[in-house]
């Protein structure tokens, strides 16, 4: 399982996620301004998340499978330039079909992060595993705060520089790939590469559901994603309408959720881990996410946001990669990237069906509600992880 110098190795893949995270987040604030500029509306700016999500989810347990049978590091480098050619569609876009079509393209390659998760799980020891997760999940944090401030520094110089630099970093990402990369497993191993190919997504998904040891886990973070995806997207309604924030005092409060998850992801979790064990992790994360969705539900002043909202970012931070941890564990070992794929389609269905959720609890039952409907989600969260039989 173990390479002969695996952390160098895995110091690169984390850079490779932090810099492909980078890229999409340095075009998504953006896209838009690409719809604006072809007399599309809101709605169709809208869709364009959605789309990019939805090829994502259908994509990953595909190219999962495929890097099982093949190997972590030439599906890694075919979806980064996959992505390289999806920036260009962008930046050269001359309709809306054409971007649709580049986003579209976008979330079909992007299956890379759970490959690279696969990476980690083929080259970290069992007692590094989850420290080492949770350092990928902070390079995804990194990458997704750092993109669009520089996408915003770029995009003042013109729409397509962000695409074009987007697509400069992924090919740099798939050259960086084929020269600094070596896969953890050699060509005649089982785990590398003579794994049958599993080509059906929703078949992908179900793999992953049927496997009594995964499906404790996997309906955890589904319902741990699902408390907090919604809430990016409807914050600032919420924060307007009871606090009177403003776009700066916003921007300031998601910094300072931003950093909490990084920090944690980064840094708490790798030190608790191996003293607490990622069972215990996983069901104090849910807990403190538990609590903490009703304290802000019902702030009766702005800054308890910080303490409250943090602690659901601290809570989430240690829960996740502790689970995926548990999810490597319990997953065979000729099978992981496949398992990754599906775990990030449940995921991006997670992320599509979350933003929806919490603005129809938003418009409907008031401005507080998605914080009572995440207590509920973290809840179940808790409960299905203290249930289970590990």
């Amino acid at each position: 399982m173990q390479g002969s110098f695996p952390r160098p190795r895995l110091a690169f893949i984390l850079l490779t996620i932090f810099l492909d995270m980078a890229g999409f987040a340095m075009v998504a604030p953006l896209l838009p301004l690409y719809v604006q500029r072809h007399a599309g509306g809101a709605l169709v700016a809208g869709a364009l998340g959605s789309v990019y999500a939805a090829m994502q989810a259908f994509s990953a347990p595909v190219i999962g499978s495929f890097a099982d049978r093949h190997g972590r590091r030439r599906v890694l480098v075919v979806c980064l330039l996959g992505s390289f050619c999806a920036y260009l569609g962008l930046a050269f876009a001359p309709s809306l079909a054409v971007i649709f079509a580049s986003v579209a393209f976008g979330g079909l390659m992007g299956g890379s992060y759970a490959t690279a998760q696969a990476y980690i799980a083929d080259g970290a020891a069992p007692s590094d595993r989850t420290r080492w997760l949770g350092l990928a999940g902070a390079a995804v944090g990194l990458g997704v705060a750092a993109g669009p401030l520089l996408g915003g520094f770029l995009g003042v110089r013109g729409l397509r520089i962000p695409a074009f630099a987007a697509s400069g970093i992924a090919l740099g990402n798939a050259l960086f790939g084929l020269v600094a990369i070596r896969d953890f497993h050699k060509p005649d191993e089982p785990a590398a590469g003579r794994q049958n190919l599993r080509i059906n997504p929703v078949r992908g998904i179900f793999d992953v559901f049927r496997r009594p040891l995964l499906r404790p886990f996997l309906l955890t973070l589904a319902a741990l994603n699902l408390s907090f995806s919604g809430l990016p997207s409807i914050f600032p309604l919420f924060s307007q309408s009871r606090f009177g924030w403003t776009p700066s005092e916003n921007g300031l409060f998601f910094a300072f959720i931003g950093a909490c998850a990084v920090l944690t992801q980064g840094l708490l979790v790798g030190r608790m881990a191996p003293k607490v064990g990622e069972a215990r992790l996983a069901i104090a994360g849910a807990m403190v996410a538990m609590v903490a969705f009703p304290l802000a539900a019902t702030a009766q002043a702005g800054w308890l946001l910080y303490p409250f909202l943090g602690a659901v970012a601290v809570g989430t931070g240690l829960a996740i990669p502790s689970l995926m941890s548990l999810m490597v564990h319990s997953a065979p070992e000729a099978g992981v990237g496949r398992v990754m794929g599906g775990v990030q389609s449940v995921l991006s269905a997670c992320m599509i069906a979350g933003p929806a959720l919490a603005g129809a609890a938003h418009q409907t039952l008031g401005a507080a509600a998605p914080y009572w409907m995440g207590g509920g989600f973290a809840a179940a969260a808790f409960l299905i992880v203290l249930l289970s039989p590990r």
